[in-house]
């Protein structure tokens, strides 16, 4: 028995022959049985192989072990060329120690996509029905993992319709609209795929263009956390974008939360902010997004981004005022909003103008820093 072998099983999606429409991202899948003697190991690699095409088709690395006599489902997302015709890309994989194999008697077989790139008749393909499909894959790990005795108070990516959209200070909708989409499996700059990605697409904008989303109001709680990571979209080599984060209260104050300058380099930034310092308040988040210099290929990921939220806090509140119905309520808590009357010392601002101010520097600043 060979060390390193696959079996090929079906296509999950896209069958050979399906008729898509060109320049738009797919997710191919393939479902594949480890018929070796050997485990895989996420230091295997699905590599594209014989691609006569000048695209790029990163590898992409298991996101489990697969052991002999496991079926696992195979994901790589592809940019479809926007010329008609057919067109067809073999993939194969590759072991921890660098040995090529794929499928077949001699396990030497590649893994491909054949399909008919024909913009004029693309509207009644497969291609409609590859959203529920994608989700089922199995190499696709949340990028947060919800811990015990906590649980999902707001979840942004189901919410993404609800926020208030803009670019360049002009309102619009998030239905149907190029700028933003949501995909339940998201690849990202170092070829991980992702649960529950909000895409951001500035590349067709004119330079330094802004996105801005801000959610409906929420009501913050002790020990609530805002949860998300934020990269560049899978092939978007000349990503650069300012992305910034400001949670406004009802009464006015705004306090600016996290800014970073990201760019494809294969790193994804990571947010876990403690938003402990705003108990008892309500208020909004605004995420911006604003291309430094020229937008082309400026397309980030949000990804699962979320309010968390510990369930231990609130019986320990509600519990304590049985004793007494009288005092005891208006004494406990109390002390709970007190740290909230100084949420955030330096960025707070009593109106939207300093803050306006204070963001239009940062982002003036790094483009300033990376223009030529």
């Amino acid at each position: 028995m060979l060390c390193n072998k696959a079996q090929f099983i079906k296509d999950v999606t896209i069958p050979d022959g399906s008729i898509l429409r060109g320049g738009i991202r797919e997710s191919k899948v393939w479902e594949v049985k480890n018929v070796g003697s050997c485990v895989w190991n996420k230091n295997y690699k699905l590599k594209a192989v014989n691609n006569s095409t000048a695209i790029n088709v990163p590898p992409v690395s298991l996101t489990k072990d697969v052991l002999p006599g496991e079926t696992v489902q195979l994901s790589v997302a592809i940019d479809l060329p926007i010329q008609e015709g057919s067109f067809e890309v073999n993939w194969m994989l590759e072991s921890d120690l660098g040995e090529i194999f794929g499928v077949g008697d001699s396990g030497k077989s590649p893994l491909w996509l054949k399909v008919i790139i024909n913009n004029a008749d693309a509207t009644n393909t497969p291609i409609i029905s590859l959203s529920p499909t994608v989700t089922e894959m199995a190499p696709t790990p949340q990028f947060f993992e919800i811990k015990p005795g906590t649980f999902i108070v707001n979840d942004f990516y189901q919410e993404t319709c609800d926020f208030e959209w803009s670019i360049n200070n002009t309102s619009f909708q998030c239905e149907e609209n190029s700028l933003i989409r949501r995909e339940p499996i998201v690849f990202t700059e170092n070829g991980t795929g992702f649960e529950n990605g909000i895409v951001i697409d500035l590349s067709n904008q004119s330079s330094n263009s802004t996105i801005i989303a801000t959610t409906n109001s929420i009501d913050i709680e002790a020990g609530d956390k805002l949860v998300m990571g934020v990269g560049c979209y899978d092939g978007a080599l000349e990503c650069s974008v300012l992305v910034n984060l400001v949670f406004t209260t009802t009464d006015g104050a705004s306090s600016n939360l996290w800014t970073i300058g990201e760019f494809y380099d294969g790193q994804i930034s990571v947010m876990e902010i403690d938003l402990s310092q705003f108990t008892g308040k309500t208020g909004t988040f605004s995420f911006t997004a604003s291309s430094l210099g020229q937008s082309q290929g400026d397309v980030i990921v949000w990804i699962e981004p979320r309010v968390l939220r510990s369930s231990s806090p609130t019986p320990t509140v509600t519990q304590l005022p049985m004793p007494t119905s009288t005092s005891t309520p208006t004494t406990v808590p109390s002390p709970q909003p007190s740290p909230t009357a100084t949420p955030a010392p330096t960025p707070v601002a009593t109106d939207q103008g300093p803050l306006a101010e204070f963001i239009e520097f940062i982002i003036e600043y790094f483009r300033n820093l990376f223009s030529n």
